[in-house]
């Protein structure tokens, strides 16, 4: 479960995870049963989080699959490409949703945790459950990253996941002392009234000016927080003609800046996460901005950026082929050998050269 660990890593939120993920991979040897019932269990305790951060209803008789596609649903990575593509999304969130329903069928045939069952009776194959508990910690930790990121209509919010306003509020406010003891004023807000803080995120949530105060204040190469602060500028319905003009002057720097770096990209040291990144920013700026020079130059890396993939997957298929040739050869020059009786491994190594 290493990726479901790093992305709850120094999230306190989410802390209670890992008796879910201690319990999967101290019973998988063992106890396969309880291992894929903890699976089950760890997937709708995520859904049910997320459901419940953003006020959605939930059927308290959902099983693993209903609310898992629910919490998918409600994700803005699929709300975006819905309006893109809807074929697409279903077929994506359909894929996703099945390997949960699949799951969750097994773990009714093989429960162990929350029923009674004979501790003597045949435990569950452990291939399957290595499947099982793969789908399981890439599902969870993409539900966890992407809902991290979504801060649209959420009921509930977490201090260490509002990075960038805090930064803003604490420039804006001056910290308290107590006892000589400095605390900053985002963390007292958060620590002594939620709910005002809540409602003062809100605020800067809706707010375009103090969003593009906080994207003025970032390293230009600090592409997370530019993906969060671009992602929340998209979902302003309004934004004024200062503002506007403000943001497509920063915005033509990004470009410039992500210009400069993917021109010294090359196939060997592509980085295809940064990239990933870059190209939400883009595409985010895109959507808020209705500058046409602006859009031009985004489409132009954006052409950039796809060749850079497609030259990665040519060299790819390059590779295969050279190796399948190379392997074709060894087995040619092995059919020449009349004598097996004289082969040996320094025989078999004559061969290869």
């Amino acid at each position: 479960m290493e990726k479901l660990r790093r992305a709850i890593e120094w999230k306190e939120r989410w802390a209670g995870l890992m008796s879910y993920i201690e319990l999967i991979e101290d019973n998988k040897d063992s106890n396969p049963n309880t291992s894929l019932d903890a699976t089950k269990s760890l997937l709708e305790s995520i859904a049910k989080t997320i459901l419940n951060d953003k006020n959605i209803e939930i059927n308290e008789n959902d099983d693993v699959w209903p609310l898992v596609k629910k919490a998918f649903s409600y994700l803005p990575v699929f709300v975006d490409l819905d309006n893109k593509d809807n074929e697409h999304t279903k077929k994506i969130l359909w894929s996703l949703t099945w390997v949960i329903m699949w799951i969750g069928s097994l773990r009714n045939r093989h429960w162990f945790v929350s029923h009674w069952n004979d501790l003597q009776s045949k435990k569950f194959n452990r291939y399957l459950l290595e499947l099982a508990i793969s789908s399981c910690d890439v599902l969870s930790s993409f539900l966890i990253i992407s809902h991290s990121e979504d801060f649209k209509d959420r009921s509930r919010i977490y201090y260490d996941e509002c990075i960038e306003f805090n930064s803003w509020f604490d420039d804006n406010n001056d910290a308290i002392e107590i006892a000589g003891i400095y605390i900053s004023a985002s963390r007292a807000l958060y620590d002594q009234d939620k709910e005002a803080y809540k409602e003062e995120y809100n605020k800067y949530q809706n707010d375009s000016t103090a969003l593009i105060d906080s994207l003025e204040n970032i390293d230009e190469d600090d592409v997370d927080k530019a993906e969060r602060i671009t992602t929340s500028l998209k979902w302003i319905s309004t934004i004024s003609p200062e503002d506007m003009k403000r943001f497509t002057e920063m915005a033509e720097t990004v470009v410039d800046s992500y210009n400069k770096a993917i021109s010294t990209f090359d196939a060997e040291r592509f980085n295809t996460d940064l990239a990933d990144k870059m190209n939400i920013v883009l595409k985010n700026m895109e959507s808020v901005s209705n500058d046409e020079y602006l859009q031009k130059n985004i489409v132009d890396i954006q052409e950039k950026i796809n060749k850079m993939y497609e030259e990665i997957e040519n060299r790819k298929d390059l590779k295969i082929k050279e190796n399948k040739a190379e392997f074709e050869k060894i087995i040619n020059r092995t059919l020449k050998v009349t004598n097996w009786s004289d082969m040996t491994l320094d025989n078999f190594r004559k061969m290869k050269k």
